[in-house]
């Protein structure tokens, strides 16, 4: 694959606007070079093999800037809840609007100890929005920042279900699936299209040039045509940032669903949820439906298995840096689970196996860990004390490049100096390097660290050995 990144913020820069920056004009006649005036060449001469129709009554254009367009309703539903990583569905509560125009999916992991979402406790939601209306064949685009943690599925789909018969093009989708762990850790991506319940067809093309945890803009768009070039052949083209990376004519949709953008935390797939609140951030989304298409049939899909609500947020949020770069949980140490506290819908894990919060105890050389929370803090109430063994918390996602910030409090926790280790691991477990953060003072004092990722690297461990911590944090700053 090409090095789409930048040949999309060329054509961007050339254009003086970034990919999406402003509403599109509507092109005169079959040219879209004012629109499409950036990726490859096959991206960019649509034109070519069909005509898109910008005046169709179905043309969606939201840019979420005056809002969420009334076309489209907050869901709130649980599905592929059957794995034993239970979780909480979507939740219109989890959906937010930002005070630099954008829409803003919430998630929340394991580690979410905040107020409850809806009727949940909140761990282990996510969000999403849906069309009123069905679409059929034409281009789907967003530009969006993937949600960059372990255990959240980012998507990008079209769904329709006939639960009459199933089996016999009853299940038509098309998806676009940035998966946080489990099948990809972000260095690929899923493309998938149903054309009944027991016919999907699954690619994951691997990201030679960009890594989809990396908090940056992408523009995701599918093709889909029922009638390609007249040829009578269903086909599927798969792009980022106007690349084409997949296309497909295996079982091609052929019944029109609604658009679905969220977000959540599957079963099994996506890997482990360990974070406490994360986000997947939408600029626009578009789709403009295909004039000259055959062989597909038009429906009226509702599904009954959630609930829909336009009662959209008003206020907007300002995202910071801290909720959208942040990486550890619980980072000033201050909530602990007890036998009486531990959340029980949907089960998190053992409490006895964390010292706090998102901070799992770990066995060093035959040493169990004896690290616990104490009232000894430098800011707030609680900081973490550990002797013994460690206690460590992960960042997932971290590629070759990848940069952080880490700051912490911390002071010695006897006459001996203290010892911060920073462990860089491969996408497979080995270890490739690690580095020593030495504890040095009586009294708090504050230790900072610039951190590169390393060739090869898609995990950071940070394993607190020795000392007293407090208030530590480890920001992403974008890539080298």
């Amino acid at each position: 694959m090409k090095k789409m990144l930048a040949i999309a913020v060329t054509a961007a820069l050339a254009a003086g606007c970034f990919v999406g920056c402003t509403q599109p004009t509507e092109p005169s006649g079959n040219d879209y070079s004012d629109i499409y005036n950036y990726g490859d060449e096959y991206f960019r001469s649509i034109g070519e093999r069909t005509t898109l129709d910008f005046d169709s009554p179905d043309y969606l254009y939201n840019d979420f800037s005056e809002g969420i367009d009334e076309r489209f309703s907050m869901v709130t539903g649980i599905w592929g809840n059957d794995g034993f990583l239970k979780h909480q569905g979507v939740q219109a509560d989890n959906v937010v609007l930002t005070t630099d125009g954008d829409l803003a999916i919430r998630i929340n992991g394991d580690y979410y100890r905040g107020e409850g979402v809806g009727t949940t406790n909140g761990i282990r939601t996510g969000a999403a929005l849906v069309t009123d209306f069905d679409m059929g064949p034409g281009r789907f685009e967003v530009r969006m920042k993937a949600a960059p943690r372990s255990g959240v599925c980012s998507a990008f789909w079209t769904y329709q279900y006939d639960s009459a018969d199933p089996s016999e093009n009853g299940w038509n989708e098309i998806d676009i699936e940035i998966l946080g762990g489990g099948a990809n850790s972000f260095d690929s991506i899923m493309y998938t299209t149903w054309q009944s319940a027991t016919k999907p067809n699954t690619a994951t093309p691997a990201l030679d040039e960009v890594r989809l945890s990396d908090n940056e803009w992408h523009v995701h768009t599918f093709d889909w045509y029922t009638d390609y070039m007249g040829t009578g052949q269903g086909r599927i083209d798969w792009y980022i940032d106007g690349e084409l990376v997949y296309y497909t004519e295996k079982t091609v949709a052929l019944k029109s669903g609604n658009l679905w953008i969220g977000a959540w935390r599957p079963s099994e797939f996506a890997g482990d949820s360990s974070f406490e609140t994360t986000y997947m951030l939408v600029d626009w989304v578009r789709y403009t439906p295909f004039l000259d298409q055959a062989g597909w049939i038009e429906t009226d899909y509702r599904s009954e298995f959630n609930s829909y609500d336009k009662n959209f947020p008003l206020e907007r949020i300002e995202m910071t840096d801290e909720m959208l770069n942040q990486r550890l949980a619980n980072s000033g140490f201050e909530n602990v689970d007890t036998e009486e506290t531990v959340p029980k819908e949907p089960f998190v894990e053992d409490y006895e196996s964390f010292a706090a919060v998102g901070w799992k105890k770990r066995t060093i050389r035959d040493d169990e860990s004896d690290g616990t929370s104490v009232l000894d803090a430098y800011s707030g109430e609680r900081a973490l004390r550990v002797t013994k063994g460690a206690v460590e918390q992960e960042v997932e996602g971290a590629f070759e490049g990848f940069r952080y910030d880490l700051k912490f409090w911390a002071k010695k926790a006897g006459s001996e100096n203290g010892e911060l280790l920073i462990r860089y691991y491969t996408k497979d477990g080995s270890t490739i390097s690690e580095e020593t953060i030495s504890i040095t003072s009586a009294e708090y004092a504050m230790y900072e660290k610039a951190i590169t990722a390393p060739e090869g690297c898609a995990k950071i461990r940070l394993s607190l050995r020795s000392g007293v911590f407090d208030d530590m944090t480890c920001t992403y700053k974008g890539q080298g």
